[in-house]
């Protein structure tokens, strides 16, 4: 999972968020509880090596009929509901029914099809989307943002792309710092020294990040955004990179408002090998969401 401290506390995650993979693929995996349910009532099983696990014959196959009725209905999700994508590069926002969607099971990049049948909790299961609904989203659709439901919690065109300014970190407001890194080097050495600085300044609001480093390794980054006027904390967030997460370059930031009835956002500060990312609320009221990714090892 991702090495990190959350400072803030709330009310947050009652949305569930999904990237799109390459293909078009938005595994709904981490969302389809099915721990305990007959595994012939989510895919064509055979019996396989393993005593009441059932075995898939394929690579790939379409879920439909009965599975696909049980499928949505483990993940509560109905044919009426619409999947929502935003790009928030491209500022595009597609609306596809369920209806229309596509349901698949597709066995795990980390399997090979030849050692198939394979056992059922080895596939990812999800809507693939045809491409020629994403011709106007972003190559890769790294940038991009899905939820299904029955409204678009997403708002359009508020969010900026950060741009960091170096800057003395006695600048940076360590006087509101309200919690200790404490990070474990082994042999019970704590210690590291501050790197280098960062501020950015929206019309309300000042960010500003500090890099934690050891022996010119970045282990930390501390974010502090304040209000501009009063200069009250808004927010405090402490990053740890490690072998599950590492740190994004400068600039690959966004902030601003992306949904509904939510505060403002941060994210884009680490990519991850293990466990997936999150989107941070600027407010201490609200938790942040992590996005329903199916990294899996």
């Amino acid at each position: 999972m991702i090495l990190l401290a959350q400072f803030s506390q709330g009310n947050g995650q009652d949305l569930n968020i999904f990237p799109i993979y390459p293909g078009g693929f938005v595994s709904l995996s981490d969302v389809d509880v099915w721990n305990g349910i007959d595994h012939s009532t989510i895919l064509p099983v055979v019996e396989g090596r393993e005593k009441g696990t059932g075995y898939v014959e394929t690579e790939y196959l379409e879920v439909t009929g009965k599975y696909r009725h049980n499928f949505l209905s483990r993940t509560h999700i109905d044919e009426s509901d619409t999947m929502f994508i935003y790009s928030y590069v491209k500022n595009v926002t597609l609306a596809l029914p369920v209806s229309d969607l596509t349901a698949i099971a597709t066995l795990s990049p980390y399997l090979h099809p030849d050692d198939c049948p394979c056992p059922i909790f080895y596939y990812q299961m999800g809507f693939v989307i045809d491409s020629s609904s994403l011709l106007n989203l972003e190559e890769s659709y790294t940038h991009t943002f899905v939820h299904i439901g029955k409204y678009n919690p997403f708002i359009a065109d508020e969010l900026q792309q950060i741009t960091w300014t170096d800057v003395s970190c006695e600048e940076f407001p360590s006087d509101l710092i309200t919690e200790e890194v404490n990070f474990n080097f082994g042999n019970d050495d704590f210690a590291f020294s501050v790197g280098a600085c960062y501020k950015f300044q929206s019309q309300h609001l000042v960010y500003y990040i500090q890099k934690l480093v050891k022996e010119d390794y970045q282990f930390g980054l501390r974010l502090i955004v304040i209000h501009r006027k009063t200069k009250g904390k808004k927010f405090e967030y402490l990053f740890f990179g490690g072998e599950s997460a590492s740190f994004t370059a400068l600039n690959h930031q966004w902030t601003g408002n992306l949904f509904e009835d939510k505060p403002p956002v941060i994210f884009g500060f680490q990519s991850h090998s293990f466990g997936c990312p999150a989107i941070h609320f600027l407010d201490s009221e609200h938790k942040g969401i992590t996005l329903k990714c199916d990294n899996r090892h």
